[in-house]
């Protein structure tokens, strides 16, 4: 039997919503919680252009290392669509190269990282299909490390690309890359493409695509109240609409759900009892009606555990730590 604990929040409070055209999507999630506060297709699959860099960027940050170094390759200069356009021949680190990837764009940076890190573009791209698969972009394929559709497709959803953008936000490195505004070494001088990482400093890190086949698409991440990624796939509009709903994190507060700590063990003798290591807290709307019921997963014979949190119909799930209990 799971363990069931109702929470009722009453009151009600109306929100307006932005229209976008029906082949799109968008979605708006707190980073911490990964509760989605607004959407619409979250789980509809389109190309993802340029913001699969943002996969190829956090695998090259957590499988290489930023100062080994490479000769830029004519190879790489002659990659379609966008480049950093660093000299062919010129020693480069992965450093330098993540840089010139995230805020140009630049697929000749995406070329050389495969190869640095994978050996070449199928063995980058399978160890990105991994890492999604760990993050658990259940709904993503990716067959490069650029975006380019051309000749191979990769394909997400909004849904998926914020959870990464959730995982890439714990890692200091890539949110220092992708939320400068200028990156400048000797002579590679790199400007970020995202227009409002570069408007304030609310907006704390981003991610441009384009292609024909795809249309717009586009990651924006800011800290306004709550820590919030917005991710849109074919808005034409798409600085607007996420300017409208990364605004609306000064409406919520973040509300304790759930005390961490050691849980009840309901089964016979085990070495461990189910643990939870932080506090959970969602981000409400103070004066809204929700109905929050809390399971407890049980089943530890298989795995540890986890907490599901389920809010308006859609879940959260926080995984449960073993705690061993001496003698």
């Amino acid at each position: 039997m799971m363990k069931k604990i109702m929470i009722i929040l009453v009151g009600l409070l109306s929100c307006s919503t932005r229209r976008l055209p029906s082949n799109s999507s968008y979605i708006l999630m707190d980073i911490n919680s990964k509760r989605v506060l607004y959407g619409s297709n979250i789980h509809e699959r389109f190309l993802t252009a340029s913001i699969a860099k943002c996969l190829t960027a956090y695998v090259a940050i957590c499988e290489g290392d930023l100062s080994d170094e490479v000769k830029m390759s004519y190879e790489a200069s002659v990659e379609e669509g966008s480049k950093a356009y660093i000299p062919v021949g010129q020693i480069v680190t992965l450093e330098d190269l993540l840089y010139g990837l995230m805020l140009r764009s630049g697929n000749d940076c995406a070329y050389e990282i495969a190869y640095m890190i994978g050996g070449g573009l199928e063995g980058f791209s399978f160890l990105m299909n991994e890492y999604a698969k760990v993050i658990g972009m259940n709904n993503s394929t990716f067959e490069n490390p650029s975006g380019l559709d051309s000749a191979s497709y990769n394909y997400s959803t909004a849904y998926d690309m914020a959870l990464l953008i959730s995982e890439c936000y714990k890692n200091e490195t890539f949110m220092k890359i992708f939320g400068t505004k200028k990156y400048v070494k000797d002579n590679l001088v790199f400007y970020n493409k995202h227009k409002l990482v570069n408007l304030n400093d609310i907006y704390n890190g981003g991610k441009t695509g384009y292609t024909k086949k795809s249309g717009r698409t586009l990651i924006t991440t800011a800290h306004n109240n709550l820590d919030l990624v917005c991710v849109t796939f074919n808005d034409s509009n798409d600085w607007n609409t996420h300017k409208y709903y990364l605004s609306k994190g000064s409406l919520y507060k973040n509300t304790l759900i759930m005390e961490k700590g050691v849980l009840e063990n309901p089964f016979m003798k085990l070495d461990f009892l189910p643990y939870l290591k932080d506090d959970i807290y969602l981000p409400l709307l103070p004066n809204e009606s929700y109905d929050i019921k809390i399971m407890i997963n049980k089943n530890y014979h298989k795995d540890i555990g986890m907490v599901i949190v389920v809010i308006d119909d859609s879940s959260i799930s926080f995984k449960l730590e073993r705690y061993y209990v001496d003698g």
